[in-house]
Parts: structure tokens; C-alpha cells; sequence
């Protein structure tokens, strides 16, 4: 039997961009994917687009709670053995799930991709972002950020961890909750792969929490205070 692969879309104030994301999920080639909508108390049209899709998604709305609350909740919900939390305005590649499950061996808790940042060319982060190696350690996942938040991870791994980890949204805005999973995931003991292709389209937008350089100081301090069986290095290797 095909594998079930969940796609979570926690979606706040992105209706103008959620159809797309949404139509992204049907269109896997994989033939066993659940679609969970997940209304972050949106106050667009958002729950408007999502009620378009009911018949062929699951749709929970709720009051707005952030991202980490939101998409634990998409993933506690869902029935897949394998999830990928899709933001609301980026989009995957209809080959995604199909090329990243031939890398999710028995060992494997994580793979990621390749992918396109696209939205405002004024920013540094537009362009294709890479991973060059294909097998990722925690040593390496210590050193710096190689999964994007799309990336696609085993359910079991995610239950062992208990999700994404609410502190992370204490210091400024909030942010780097994907790379805090992921260590915690790594730590366990489970591996990492990355597909070395483009197969995630990520937006970028001028108000996003990623582009915020002066958030980062707070955020490796409370990813220390997290993770303090892990040796950070005093400097940062890299960060998708």
C-alpha cells in the first residue's frame, strides 16, 4: 500500500495567494495525499477560498494563535505517516512528494529540496537556494538551518518531539521554529536528506519575519536555551 503524505496549509491572512498553494497539493503526482486547511482566525478572504476546496480538503479554523500553534494543530489532525506543512503563499512542485519519498529511507526524519525564492526582487534572499550535500548529520543541521519549513518529515519523528516548540515565538516576531524542530528531530537520532532539485516556490515578502536580521541575536539565544544538550558554534555555518 501507498504511503499516506499529509499537506498541512496553516494559512493567516494569505487568501490571495491560498488557491494556489492548495491547487499545488492536489496536483502530486503521488497518489495517496490528505490536504488539511488550517484558518489561523484570517480576517481576508482566506476562509472564503478554503470553503471552495471543502470537498476535496479537510478545513479547521480557529481563533489566531501564530504558526506553531496553527500547524501543530494541522499535523496532530492529520492521518498521513508523513507530513508537509506547506505555508499559504508559497507552492510545490507536482513531483515533490514523488521524488522526496525516494529519499525517505527507514532511518530518515526529514527531507527536504531544493527551492525558488521569488515575491520581492529587492531582497537578498530571491533566488535559487541550495543544500549541496544530500545526506545531512545533526552536526550539520547544528551548524546552520539546511531544511526549508515545506520540508517533509515522518510523523512518528514529530510526536517524539511533541512539535513545534511555542518559545521560539517569544523573542521579537518570532521565527526559526522550522530549524528548532529539526534540530530536536536530528537529536533523536533520526537522518536527514535533502533532493537535489528546485521543487518548493517560496515567497518572499517584505514584511516577513525571515528578512528581519535584527530578530536573529534573540533567536539563537532562545535556540540555546532550548536545545542545551546541543554545542551550538559562536558562528553560524548557514541558514535557509
Amino acid at each position: 500500500m501507498t504511503s499516506k503524505v499529509s499537506i498541512v496549509i496553516p494559512c493567516y491572512n494569505k487568501g490571495e495567494y491560498l488557491a494556489e498553494a492548495i491547487e499545488s497539493a492536489f496536483a502530486q503526482t503521488w497518489p495517496n495525499v490528505e490536504v488539511i486547511v488550517v484558518n489561523d482566525g484570517s480576517t481576508d478572504n482566506s476562509l472564503d477560498v478554503a470553503r471552495r476546496y471543502e470537498d476535496r480538503c479537510r478545513l479547521i479554523s480557529q481563533g489566531n494563535q501564530g504558526v506553531s500553534v496553527t500547524r501543530n494543530v494541522g499535523v496532530r489532525s492529520s492521518t498521513g505517516e508523513f507530513v508537509i506543512c506547506l505555508d499559504a503563499d508559497d507552492w510545490l512542485e507536482p513531483t515533490y512528494i514523488e521524488k522526496a519519498m525516494k529519499l525517505m529511507a527507514e532511518k530518515v526524519g526529514i527531507v527536504g529540496t531544493g527551492f525558488h525564492s521569488f515575491g520581492d526582487p529587492s531582497l537578498r534572499y530571491s533566488g535559487e537556494k541550495w543544500c549541496p550535500s544530500e545526506i545531512i548529520t545533526l552536526e550539520r543541521i547544528v551548524d546552520g538551518n539546511a531544511f526549508h519549513s515545506a520540508s517533509m518529515f515522518r510523523r512518528k519523528a514529530f510526536d517524539e518531539t511533541g512539535g513545534w516548540n511555542l518559545l521560539m515565538g517569544i523573542s521579537g516576531d518570532g521565527g526559526w521554529e522550522d530549524w528548532c524542530l529539526w534540530v530536536d528531530i536530528m537529536k533523536r537520532g533520526w537522518e536527514g536528506r535533502v533532493v537535489q532539485e528546485l521543487l518548493l516556490h517560496y515567497r518572499i515578502l517584505k514584511d516577513a519575519r525571515h528578512v528581519k536580521t535584527d530578530l536573529r541575536p534573540g533567536l539563537m539565544r532562545m535556540m540555546r536555551e532550548i536545545h542545551r544538550d546541543v554545542n551550538f558554534p559562536s558562528r553560524l555555518g548557514g541558514l535557509l
